[in-house]
């Protein structure tokens, strides 16, 4: 079984678990804002609304209850004009920033190329960037040329041995989990100082649960390149594999740990078979492209709901979640060039062993397109 599909499976569990325990909170929206328009909701509060505010807070609920909209209702008649403009126009701001951060964030295909080599990286990138670029259906493009660089055409990184190599991978992860934290704190913050009109009892829950289901669309991208993609193991890897049992290989190929630590610029070159299309691999790619842009919606519908958020404090709030989505490109992309610049390494190494070898074509990392036509797919 492929160690991805294992991944999967963890990630999944882990995901499922973390929803589920969301159930257990404790109504504590209204009693905290953001510090633009804290004065005049508190006051409201204090004034107009605080019997709504106790029977609010002492209200015993399974699912939903009824005095969190009650209590909205009561504050929002009393809210000034300005203040309604301004909560609007956060709330448009809001709304698109889980497409801005698309065109920052990396795509599916990256991810799951990524994921052939650093699958546990790949999974915090996501976490830490929620929002990924969608490939639409139908368009051109073909994941094998995101491997294939010729020389000059992209900027590539040296390769980096002993302690420079340890430093860059403990910098990676480091800052993938720094981008975690970064929205895991700005989602309890969002969920303490606002309430959305989505679903006014699932306010503290709502941003955290659009940036967990980022995940599945991880998980749909790997399955469908794996509709396709068949890769095979280095030879280095076969003979430092033969000294393991079996099921001690199975584990550690389960957990990615042959490669997980080394950056892909000091691995060999991917040595995958792409399969032609099929229908099975159809209905992945789609899936994987429709799920995408739905949880882009999804995330529109979530962040534009929030009330109670002034314009200096919506910008904050799009600044973090940019922040985050930058880091974490820049990690892909340098892991990404990591791999383009290993696959010409491998290419211009077995070129010169078939030139010593009097061309003789002998077995070496490649990329295969089994019918021998050009590779193009109409989503991959």
């Amino acid at each position: 079984m492929s160690p991805n599909y294992n991944l999967i499976r963890l990630v999944l569990l882990l995901s499922l678990a973390g929803v589920s325990s969301a159930r257990g909170r404790l109504r504590e929206s209204y009693q905290h804002f953001f510090p633009d328009l804290e004065v005049e909701l508190t006051k409201i509060i204090t004034q107009n609304c605080s019997a709504l505010l106790q029977s609010y807070r002492q209200e015993q609920t399974l699912l939903y209850g009824t005095y969190c909209v009650k209590l909205y209702s009561c504050i929002i008649p009393n809210v000034s004009e300005y203040t309604k403009s301004n909560m609007a126009t956060s709330g448009v701001l809001l709304g698109l920033s889980p497409w801005i951060l698309s065109t920052i964030g990396s795509s599916t295909i990256e991810m799951s190329l990524l994921s052939s080599r650093r699958p546990v990286l790949a999974a915090l990138l996501v976490l830490g960037s929620p929002a990924m670029n969608p490939t639409m259906p139908f368009q051109e493009y073909n994941p094998i040329e995101k491997l294939l660089m010729q020389k000059g055409e992209q900027w590539s990184p040296g390769q980096s041995n002993g302690r420079k190599s340890t430093v860059y991978i403990v910098l990676e992860f480091a800052a993938a989990l720094l981008g975690i934290a970064n929205l895991a704190t700005l989602s309890w913050t969002l969920g303490w100082n606002t309430i959305s009109t989505m679903s006014c009892d699932d306010s503290d829950t709502l941003v955290g649960l659009w940036i967990g289901l980022a995940i599945i669309a991880h998980i749909l991208g790997i399955a469908t390149f794996l509709r396709r993609a068949r890769i095979h193991a280095d030879r280095d890897e076969d003979v430092s594999r033969c000294r393991l049992g079996r099921m001690a290989r199975k584990a550690r190929d389960w957990l990615g740990l042959i490669r997980e630590f080394k950056l892909c610029v000091n691995q060999g070159a991917l040595n995958v078979t792409w399969n032609q299309e099929s229908g099975s691999f159809t209905f992945w790619s789609w899936i994987a492209a429709l799920y995408t842009i739905a949880h882009l919606a999804f995330g529109t519908l979530v962040l534009s709901s929030l009330s109670f958020v002034g314009i200096p404090d919506a910008t904050q709030i799009v600044s973090r979640f940019v922040a985050s989505a930058i880091v974490c490109r820049c990690i892909a992309a340098y892991e990404l060039a990591g791999m383009r610049a290993a696959q010409s390494r491998g290419q211009e190494n077995h070129a010169l062993s078939d030139l010593v070898a009097g061309g003789l074509v002998i077995e070496r990392p490649r990329i295969v397109d089994p019918s021998g036509a050009p590779t193009s797919s109409h989503l991959w």
